[in-house]
């Protein structure tokens, strides 16, 4: 297979233009925050037969795929073009070419999302409370409502400020005249400062007097004070609050020029080839109890902190769904804000929609080439890998973090991007070798890559490691069996060491006024 390349100055000419195309850089997380071409989605090579029918669904789309060198983005290509992408193409020479050939790198994650938050905070004059004196108010006993913005599963993961509430994103306009009812101070946070930066403005949009707490749960670990692990939902919103909401909601499209496109346009470009995102911005239990065919589930306010893991598609059509247009039109607002040119709210929001019409729970995404791959490998179920285990070896091709959460006694783990890479290191090619990870998919690609490789004896654990644990069978925790330093997953924000937290976070204020970050904002 002919694998087609671009140089550095081809690849510049297209990120100036108007064209539909997606840049994906397949190398890890870690890789990629440390510097990235500007607009770049990061898809590592272990992701991308599993994200690339939602972030690229048309298959004829230009697709451009980068890594360091050179070396792993042809094996992308190989995998996305035996699956029916059939104009992709690779950097000539990665990033390395790129950086020599004097083009800019960017540093970070969800660069665009993040400048244009600091943007935001720059032009609003959002106050702000230090971590120390809203601590002193809670001692004290100070009446306010705080208010914790992220998605439920990440404070699960995180935790919060002591005696917050949980209020995600754009839900914040639904109960906010309730809030502002209570006559308390309000103030709001995130992890670090995007998602609190928003909330805090669109507070502030409405008349509502907010504090943001200056940078985030980071800012508080910083100053010196414990995170509460367990915090609650906030209350629903009353029927004046909604009304208040949906009234604001009007005005901004009244007032910024926000676009509805109508029930029927969305069914005829849902059957055309359409450069198109459809987000559902609802929280993700309301999605999962009825949702309008082909959307996928965003909620509003990590829209518009990571778009760009979500749009890869630079130029398409982005359509906002909810059932009442209040969070669909706000999620809106940011994003033209943001500078994408092509938004819409779905006009009548879910009305047209029956009951019966709508899709229940979250939709199977089936991962290009799965199935080709099953046909060609040979699968050992839990039970008869237990007994015979002691002389194959076990290789674990999924992340870092799943295998430290869980790995079966004595295997080692390769990461199914670096497989072709590095798996001459732990095996030859008569060795017994059982390909596993969490469930089952990753090491169903590893032992069709290696079967092509040569490799005669390879298995592939059917259901991964949650059909061994479902079997009763002991899974091992920690990093035992990881050779080296594992460099492909980012840590959380709560994860981060005293130093990571402070240099995240001193990046992060400095973005605004970094004229090579916000150009993406013009």
């Amino acid at each position: 297979m002919i694998i087609r390349e671009i140089l550095p100055d081809e690849l510049e000419a297209l990120l100036l233009s108007n064209e539909p195309y997606a840049l994906l850089d397949i190398r890890e997380r870690p890789a990629y925050n440390r510097g990235q071409i500007l607009g770049s989605t990061n898809v590592p090579r272990y992701e991308l037969e599993f994200r690339i029918p939602q972030l690229v669904p048309i298959q004829s789309t230009e697709i451009i795929l980068y890594d360091d060198e050179g070396e792993r983005a042809p094996l992308a290509a190989k995998s996305l073009e035996e699956n029916g992408y059939s104009h992709t193409k690779v950097l000539k020479g990665g990033l390395n070419a790129w950086e020599k050939a004097g083009k800019p790198l960017v540093k970070g994650v969800n660069v665009p999302s993040k400048t244009f938050g600091e943007v935001v905070a720059s032009q609003h004059s959002i106050n702000q409370i230090a971590p120390a004196e809203l601590h002193d108010q809670l001692k004290r006993g100070e009446a306010f409502i705080g208010i914790e913005v992220r998605p439920p599963e990440e404070v699960g993961h995180s935790g919060s400020i002591p005696g917050f509430i949980n209020i995600q994103g754009v839900e914040l306009p639904l109960v906010a005249n309730d809030l502002a009812k209570q006559g308390k101070k309000i103030v709001v946070t995130c992890a670090g400062r995007t998602r609190g930066i928003i909330a805090a403005t669109t507070l502030k949009m409405m008349g509502i007097d907010v504090l943001d707490l200056h940078n985030g749960t980071m800012g508080w670990v910083l100053s010196g004070f414990e995170l509460e692990s367990m915090i609650p939902a906030g209350p629903k919103p009353s029927v004046e609050s909604k009304e208040s909401a949906h009234n604001f909601a009007a005005q901004l499209v009244k007032d910024h020029g926000i676009r509805h496109l109508s029930v029927e346009r969305l069914r005829e470009m849902q059957q055309e080839e359409s450069y198109l995102y459809v987000f559902d911005v609802r929280t993700k239990e309301e999605y999962e109890s009825g949702h309008i065919p082909g959307t996928v589930s965003l909620p509003g306010g990590q829209a518009i902190q990571c778009a760009d893991d979500f749009i890869a598609v630079r130029n398409s059509t982005i359509v906002f769904v909810c059932e009442d247009q209040v969070r669909s039109t706000l999620t809106a607002y940011w994003y033209l804000k943001m500078g994408f040119k092509n938004v819409y709210v779905l006009e009548s929001g879910m009305g047209p929609w029956q009951e019966s019409d709508l899709e229940k729970g979250v939709p199977t995404v089936v991962p290009i080439g799965l199935q080709k791959a099953a046909g060609k490998i040979i699968k050992v179920d839990a039970a008869t890998l237990r007994n015979e285990r002691s002389n194959r070896k076990i290789i674990y091709v999924g992340n870092s973090r799943d295998f430290k959460n869980g790995h079966i006694p004595g295997s080692v783990w390769l990461l199914r991007s670096l497989l072709e890479e590095k798996i001459g290191e732990i095996a030859i090619t008569e060795d017994p070798i059982v390909l596993t990870c969490k469930d089952g998919n990753q090491a169903i690609f590893a032992a069709a890559t290696l079967m092509e490789l040569g490799y005669k004896r390879v298995q592939a654990l059917e259901g991964g490691t949650d059909a061994w644990r479902s079997a009763g069978f002991a899974l091992e925790k920690g990093s035992s069996g990881i050779i080296g330093e594992a460099d492909d997953i980012l840590p959380r924000s709560h994860e981060r060491s005293r130093q990571q937290m402070i240099d995240y976070l001193n990046w992060e204020e400095k973005l605004h006024d970094d004229p090579l970050y916000t150009k993406i904002l013009d």
